[in-house]
């Protein structure tokens, strides 16, 4: 078995995904469920709602790819990036980045995003919400992270998975027009 179910019953085969399984719902609801930092930070913070705050934060062009950009751990789950760095150093990274690439070019197909080659403004919010995070709900490092840029002046409060998942729809529908959920 190489299949997923989503949160809409849909059977997601990782080994072979197709752009028409991608749901908007199960990507919103999935993330709206998982935990930033594998559930490190002092209270519950979704995917869903950092991919919310940082594409709220960028101009209209870059909303919709920061909005996906981690989409495809509706499917995969997420990797820290200390685990990438271990999966590298075990050699076997370049097969779970062709699984972790293959489910991100159907979603990609799915939104006409691409997700493997995101523009650097949506990258660089990626590292402003690492740091915005790392400030407002992360314990205090016992060892340094590495460099990142200033956080945002707005400090983060973290919502509920219901308000998450009601918030990551409302943006895709002042994105995208289109209603769902």
């Amino acid at each position: 078995m190489t299949w997923v179910q989503t949160y809409t019953g849909i059977p997601f085969d990782l080994k072979n995904p197709k752009p028409e399984l991608v749901s908007i719902v199960d990507i919103a609801h999935q993330l709206a469920h998982q935990c930033r930092f594998n559930g490190a930070c002092r209270t519950f913070y979704s995917v869903a709602q950092h991919s919310v705050i940082g594409a709220r934060q960028l101009p209209p062009p870059f909303r919709k790819p920061f909005s996906l950009h981690d989409s495809p751990e509706t499917y995969v789950g997420d990797w820290p990036r200390p685990m990438k760095v271990l999966m590298k150093e075990l050699g076997i990274l370049p097969q779970m980045n062709t699984i972790y690439n293959n489910v991100a070019g159907a979603v990609g197909i799915r939104f006409e995003v691409d997700l493997l080659n995101l523009p650097p403004e949506v990258k660089h919010m990626d590292n402003v919400m690492l740091a915005t995070e790392k400030r407002d709900l992360m314990a205090e490092p016992q060892q340094p992270w590495v460099a990142l840029p200033d956080p945002l002046p707005l400090v983060i409060e973290p919502w509920s998975p219901e308000r998450a998942k009601e918030e990551f729809l409302a943006l895709w529908y002042e994105i995208t027009g289109e209603k769902v959920g």
